[in-house]
């Protein structure tokens, strides 16, 4: 009797421990399954958001571009970036003499001038800006009249242009009021303009090479 026992004891005990161990290798393959899991997890998660921030940062840099393109589209149209239109300048002019009947109206247009100057060189490495200065001499019926004409000037004209200086005097006359004045050149005014245009800088390759001295 006791042998019988003893065999079914030690069958039990065997399947118990044949049991233990199977449930030890499923578990340590569960635990390793979901490891792997894990880390595959997190593997995508540091994929995805680094494929977020590529997306973002490309997406910030095509709004940039757009921002640039737009504005360069709208200076190109404004006759602002390119060379300069002196021939839209004069038409403007005459126009507005036209429109406003400015009685007498001259311009004189200088050279082209690069415009040096620090403070813009380091702002906008890639751009060179010039100037041209334009004087004008006017005969006004009305003060207000050189209002009108400069601000006319500067909406139909392309190109961008500043007052330097603008100064009027009223005309020597007899009469003590203008509006007793038989005459529509009641006011001379001299001004000084500034055009300004831009282009894209041009590198030459003797830029940046320095000459070395005698030996």
């Amino acid at each position: 009797m006791m042998p019988e026992t003893f065999m079914l004891l030690r069958k039990q005990i065997i399947l118990f421990l044949f049991s233990l161990l199977f449930s030890g290798v499923i578990f340590f393959l569960s635990y390793s399954t979901w490891m792997n899991a894990i880390e595959q997890r997190d593997s995508v998660r540091t994929i995805l958001q680094a494929a977020k921030s590529r997306y973002y940062s490309a997406l910030e840099k095509k709004n940039i571009l757009d921002t640039f393109e737009n504005n360069y589209i709208a200076l190109k149209q404004r006759g602002i970036f390119g060379s300069e239109d002196r021939l839209d300048w004069i038409d403007a002019i005459e126009n507005t003499a036209n429109k406003f009947q400015i009685p007498f109206l001259k311009y004189r247009i200088e050279k082209q001038k690069h415009l040096q100057d620090i403070k813009l060189t380091q702002k906008y490495p890639g751009i060179d800006i010039f100037t041209t200065i334009m004087h004008l001499e006017m005969q006004l019926l009305h003060e207000a009249d050189l209002y009108r004409t400069l601000n006319h000037i500067s909406d139909i004209s392309s190109g961008l242009f500043d007052i330097q200086s603008c100064a009027i005097t009223r005309n020597q006359s007899s009469n003590e009021s203008i509006i007793q004045s038989s005459t529509d050149r009641n006011f001379s005014s001299v001004c000084t303009l500034n055009w300004y245009t831009m282009q894209k800088k041009v590198f030459r390759p003797d830029q940046g090479r320095h000459r070395g001295g005698a030996r």
